[in-house]
């Protein structure tokens, strides 16, 4: 079948690729004026139970926040954050979108109540970056946080997955762009809600990402 994401209605499951990743950090304190960084990490918190490979594996970090749902950690994530970081600041999600049916689900209901499930406008984003949609109840919807998965280039790359979706983000904001996401369709039915009171939409068309003088890119992996 066509590449595709695993939450596209034309998608049943998910195909296998093959990678690794490797990333250099440097801690913000250490980096002057001239230092080369792709991004800039201002919080960390992760989805997992401890009775799972996530949690069995951060349990013992007790710096990084480790909750039981998306949206739990999601809130972690941005109370941690320096600066008055705020879900409303951020403008593009990279989705996890494993291709199990479940979990699939789970994480884009969790998402969208963790970064907007209203479609609510924002006044903070910038227009130019918003798309409008109208949901099933003919409700005008503003559209204000892009959402993609690099599984949908490269598969599904078992361990490296969350290294190439963390490499995807920092170059879009490095590159100050937005990636279109390949072959998209369309949701699925069963998703058709979540997606219409939430604030996502997927760029079909690869394109700037452009912001207000002055204002940061922020996305969420």
């Amino acid at each position: 079948g066509t590449p595709r994401a695993s939450l596209d209605g034309g998608a049943d499951g998910f195909f296998v690729g093959e990678g690794c990743g490797a990333l250099v950090l440097r801690r913000l304190d250490d980096c002057d004026t001239g230092s080369r960084a792709a991004a800039t990490g201002r919080t960390l918190a992760l989805a997992g139970s401890k009775n799972d490979e996530t949690g069995k594996i951060y349990a013992s970090i007790s710096s990084v926040a480790c909750r039981t749902s998306v949206t739990e950690a999601a809130a972690a994530a941005v109370q941690a954050a320096p600066g008055g970081l705020t879900a409303a600041d951020v403008d593009y999600i990279e989705l996890s979108a494993d291709g199990d049916a479940e979990l699939d689900t789970r994480e884009l209901k969790e998402l969208a109540q963790a970064f907007g499930r209203s479609g609510a406008p924002n006044n903070k984003k910038n227009k130019q970056n918003n798309q409008s949609s109208t949901s099933s109840t003919n409700v005008k919807r503003n559209k204000s946080v892009a959402v993609g998965t690099v599984k949908a280039n490269v598969g599904h790359v078992g361990y490296a997955s969350g290294a190439a979706a963390l490499i995807k983000a920092a170059l879009c904001l490095h590159n100050r762009y937005l990636p279109s996401l390949p072959h998209w369709g369309g949701p699925k039915d069963d998703h058709q809600r979540t997606w219409d009171e939430s604030s996502f939409y997927v760029c079909q068309d690869s394109r700037a990402w452009v912001k207000n003088a002055g204002d940061r890119r922020h996305c969420a992996v």
